[in-house]
């Protein structure tokens, strides 16, 4: 086991983090397939992959670390599996592994970014939020026409230009709107061109 301090002070003690990772996976009895040219962010577990088995398939593109930490989460998700006690929830499953995650990381002095995982839990949290919530306005809800509000088709603004493609939402909406147009139609008037006499 590598020490935390030594790891930051030698940069070739700092790549054998893979070396570890894929030593975990034999012990887990589990394949690990890393593409350097993918995201971390594709990283997947499969239970078979192409009947061979539980495969991690993960990218380390870019940041590499991140994609150790990726990594860990998706051999968290493998170890809930082969020991038969991964929550059916899938918020509650995605949690169960990153407390994995972090238990190997602290374990084998491997890098950890928790950052990864609040982002992670708040996308999962925030879709199965979306999806109790399908056809209310938090999803389908669409940029009304104007109704009384016609400073789109004022005569001075229709003479520079038309079709600024937005409409407005609200007052507040409204007035940002008011004040882009205005300024956006004397900008035209400023630079048409002056009629030769």
């Amino acid at each position: 086991m590598i020490r935390e301090d030594l790891r930051k002070n030698d940069p070739a003690l700092q790549a054998e983090w893979l070396d570890i990772l894929r030593q975990l996976a034999r012990e887990h009895e589990c394949r690990l397939i890393v593409d350097s040219a993918r995201h971390w962010q594709e990283s997947i577990y499969f239970l078979d992959y192409r009947k061979k088995g539980p495969t991690i398939l993960a990218g380390a593109a870019r940041n590499k670390k991140y994609g150790c930490t990726a990594i860990l989460h998706e051999l968290g998700h493998h170890i809930l599996r082969s020991e038969k006690r991964h929550p059916r929830d899938v918020i509650e499953g995605e949690d169960a592994a990153w407390k994995i995650a972090c238990q190997l990381a602290r374990g084998h002095a491997l890098p950890f970014f928790p950052d990864i995982k609040r982002g992670a839990l708040f996308s999962y949290r925030l879709g199965a939020l979306l999806l109790e919530t399908t056809g209310s306005r938090r999803t389908t809800r669409r940029r009304p026409s104007p109704k009384s509000w016609r400073l789109e088709d004022s005569a001075r603004s229709a003479l520079i230009s038309r079709g600024f493609g937005f409409y407005s939402m609200g007052k507040k909406g409204k007035r940002h709107a008011k004040r882009f147009i205005k300024h956006a139609t004397a900008k035209a008037e400023r630079r048409k061109p002056i009629p030769s006499e």
